[in-house]
């Protein structure tokens, strides 16, 4: 019980251990932490500290970089990066998708294989597959679709994998969306919804750290969306990261980057189509 009984953890970061750990994560993930969010990490480490009892940062720091403790960088890296996505966020996006994209790849072939790169707790992945059933039940001809959800955060991905989401995270959402593709959850008082089987068997997860040297896919892509993720990289690593996705992309398929980027000077085999919307040549 001793670990549950040491409270007394000590408040601040000190600049050191700060950069311990942010340029620890730069190098292994690519993620840049700048200094302004050291109390925001601070905040963050706070939850992995009292659990395990350790009333010090630098004890903290210690404990993670010792040899075996894979396990708790993992659970770091899940605490310390950014999850913050929402339904039809973008929704020009998924327009173009309905309007552009599925229209035109509907005539070259009866399958279509999407991935959201970064997709954090899965409602990008999942909007995606609702936006391609929505196409199949207003079209003749049907679209054999899967879709691939990846992030470097195992909570995110476990989360995304349940499907659970709260009310509040689909108050936005359509009406005839929310009845068509959420089941409530029986107990009221909970506030839950479950996106229905129909659309999670074609709504796969994995694991993916986009500094890995190697990505070990086995297929190519019809369409990659990786958006709101770049912007914690560093310029020279967002170029280093979309080659490596671009590798995994059809020749005439669709590259999507979020709003808030851009991938202007990069020498990438890719045209505009539109801003924020590019096609691989």
């Amino acid at each position: 019980m001793e670990n549950f009984e040491r409270t007394n953890i000590e408040q601040k970061i000190n600049n050191s251990d700060f950069l311990r750990i942010a340029n620890f994560v730069e190098e292994t993930y690519g993620l840049k932490i700048p200094d302004f969010k050291k109390y925001l990490i601070q905040s963050r480490l706070y939850k992995r500290l009292k659990a395990l009892g350790i009333n010090s940062y630098g004890e903290y720091i210690d404990y993670l970089f010792a040899p075996g403790n894979s396990q708790e960088i993992q659970n770091m890296i899940d605490v310390v990066t950014t999850h913050k996505t929402d339904f039809y966020r973008e929704n020009d996006h998924f327009e173009f998708l309905n309007d552009v994209i599925l229209p035109e790849h509907s005539k070259l072939s009866n399958n279509i294989d999407i991935w959201s790169a970064g997709c954090s707790s899965g409602e990008e992945p999942y909007t995606l597959a609702f936006t391609v059933n929505e196409f199949n039940d207003k079209n003749i001809s049907k679209l054999n679709y899967r879709i691939y959800g990846s992030d470097v955060s195992l909570t995110s991905i476990q989360e995304a994998q349940n499907a659970v989401y709260s009310m509040n995270k689909i108050a936005g959402i359509p009406l005839y969306i929310k009845k068509k593709y959420f089941l409530k959850n029986k107990d009221s008082e909970k506030n839950l919804v479950k996106i229905i089987p129909e659309i999670r068997k074609n709504v796969h997860f994995f694991k993916l750290n986009f500094l890995d040297k190697e990505y070990n896919l086995d297929k190519e892509f019809d369409l990659i969306m990786c958006r709101n993720t770049l912007i914690y990289f560093s310029r020279e690593t967002q170029e280093i990261v979309l080659r490596k996705l671009l590798k995994f992309l059809k020749k005439g398929g669709y590259l999507l980057i979020g709003h808030s980027e851009s991938i202007f000077s990069m020498n990438l085999p890719v045209k505009l189509v539109k801003t924020t919307i590019f096609k691989k040549i």
